[in-house]
């Protein structure tokens, strides 16, 4: 995908729905307590890309039938530690995840055994990053949301906006955003068929409806919520992206009318208001808001860089630089 003049390892697909490669984003969760905005997880976690996770009961009077506390009984695991209800059982769930090396996998362990067939059951102590689920849209390549009938509600059976993760079987991608104008039991064929996945899980939508891309809604904002998945752009990654970062013409001006401004205050202000700025320019820049925003953090660097090669002169002249 093409943002002005740097490229990110993502592909947007019909404007909702994300492409990320594992080998330069890190896929985190999020559980919030209390509960939040997406792009206030996005901004917490330093995440380029955040969408909402699993089905909750909001705080809200509408909602009073099943709790009204922002409580779930999904399975939510964050760095490796575990905040489900029942965290040996998924029960009619499946759970999207990483391991603490990053490497996605599905896994579905249902203690009673009567539906699924218990996808990588035993490898659920390796959650390191996971969110859990209902309904399961595809296991191993096969649409099994016929099975998952006694699960939906009137809405489900609705055509909808429906949101979902999956990952395809060499599980080194995640596919997550929105679909438009789709029941839940046609999602599954329809993520076979376009996006080629192996395994797939249905996330909430509804109110909760919120995907944030670069710090923008793509999706949303929608209601507070209590969980959701991240894509967080490793290191290494946006540090070459912004050393390969190419200024367009007029990002150059207005880097220029910047510098010249600051030119003037450092002749009045001598060398120690210099220091000053290019030290409040370079927290910014590393700050969590700005993380992933390439060409943002490229321009503030770029300006603490010139700001820190100025001096004042003696005659409070106009000093030029390269």
């Amino acid at each position: 995908m093409q943002l002005g003049a740097y490229s990110f390892s993502y592909t947007l697909h019909n404007r909702t729905v994300a492409e990320i490669s594992l080998e330069n984003y890190y896929l985190k969760t999020r559980v919030g307590n209390p509960v939040s905005s997406v792009r206030q997880k996005t901004r917490e976690m330093w995440a380029s890309i955040g969408i909402n996770g699993s089905f909750f009961c909001p705080a809200e009077r509408a909602y009073s039938y099943c709790w009204a506390n922002n409580g779930t009984s999904s399975d939510r695991i964050v760095a490796g530690i575990s905040h489900s209800k029942y965290p040996e059982d998924t029960g009619e769930r499946g759970i999207i995840w990483v391991t603490a090396d990053n490497e996605a996998l599905f896994v579905q362990n249902n203690n009673r055994q009567w539906y699924m067939k218990n996808t990588n059951q035993y490898k659920i102590g390796d959650i390191y990053y996971g969110i859990g689920n209902f309904p399961i849209l595809v296991d191993e390549w096969v649409d099994v949301t016929i099975e998952m009938g006694h699960l939906m509600d009137n809405k489900m059976y609705n055509k909808w906006r429906r949101s979902f993760i999956c990952i395809p079987e060499e599980a080194d991608r995640v596919f997550m955003g929105f679909v438009a104008n789709k029941s839940v039991y046609e999602m599954g064929r329809y993520l076979i068929d376009t996006y080629d996945c192996h395994f797939a899980i249905n996330l909430d939508a509804g109110a909760s409806s919120a995907m944030v891309i670069e710090d923008r809604h793509i999706i949303g904002p929608g209601r507070r919520v209590t969980d959701g998945y991240v894509a967080v752009a490793k290191p290494e990654y946006i540090e070459k992206q912004l050393s390969e970062y190419q200024f367009s013409s007029n990002e150059k001006r207005n880097i220029n009318y910047i510098v010249d401004a600051f030119q003037f205050e450092i002749d009045k202000r001598w060398n120690e208001y210099r220091d000053s700025l290019v030290e409040k320019f370079k927290t910014r820049e590393s700050s969590s808001i700005f993380y992933p925003l390439v060409d943002r953090r490229a321009l503030l660097r770029e300006v603490a860089k010139r700001i820190d090669k100025l001096e004042a002169s003696d005659d409070f002249g106009f000093i030029p630089y390269e």
